[in-house]
């Protein structure tokens, strides 16, 4: 009785969830255009688990990490990314905004089919940030789109090749989106 009774008062006085944090899990399929590259990146699929917090809207997520293989100007790689901190947003008015920050890497850097560098520290100079936001009519339950812009910053560490990876990938302008669907 006395937590019927807070969960009246609670609503109707502040319009709080006497539930607590909600849990939400997706599976998150993303995908990158690299604007001075001209190329799309297949981000493939992963699973994003969400903490939403009903009274004030906000939510923390697990850090992204993941791998893409891209090929531009006769150059190809392998870009990997891993977040630097959870990811928080918030939801509001049917709409998701949200932060990400992430380290950037390339590997396995080729040529006509040869491997011109390997270098594990091959990486953009400073961590890249993205602000992603839904359409209107977002719901946490159905899952839903976001999207983003984002300045990649140059790279360094990349040995040999670091000029020409500055000369094809760095730049604004580079688009992320995701489409989130909830794991039942």
């Amino acid at each position: 009785m006395r937590r019927l009774l807070f969960a009246v008062a609670c609503l109707a006085l502040a319009g709080c969830s006497p539930l607590g944090p909600q849990a939400h899990r997706y599976t998150a399929t993303g995908h990158v255009h690299l604007q001075r590259a001209g190329v799309d990146l297949d981000l493939g699929t992963s699973t994003a688990a969400v903490t939403l917090e009903p009274a004030t809207g906000l939510f923390t997520a697990d850090p992204p990490k993941g791998t893409a293989s891209f090929s531009a100007v006769g150059v190809s790689s392998d870009l990997g990314f891993a977040g630097t901190e959870p990811i928080q947003g918030r939801f509001a008015d049917g709409r998701v905004n949200l932060s990400v920050t992430a380290t950037v890497k390339l590997s396995d850097i080729r040529a006509a089919g040869f491997t011109l560098a390997s270098p594990p520290g091959c990486a953009a100079r400073q961590p890249v940030r993205v602000d992603l936001s839904s359409p209107p009519g977002f719901d946490p339950d159905r899952g839903g789109e976001l999207s983003g812009t984002f300045a990649l910053p140059e790279f360094e560490g990349c040995e040999l090749v670091t000029v020409l990876v500055n000369a094809a990938v760095p730049g604004p302008g580079n688009t992320l989106s995701l489409s989130l669907v909830p794991i039942q």
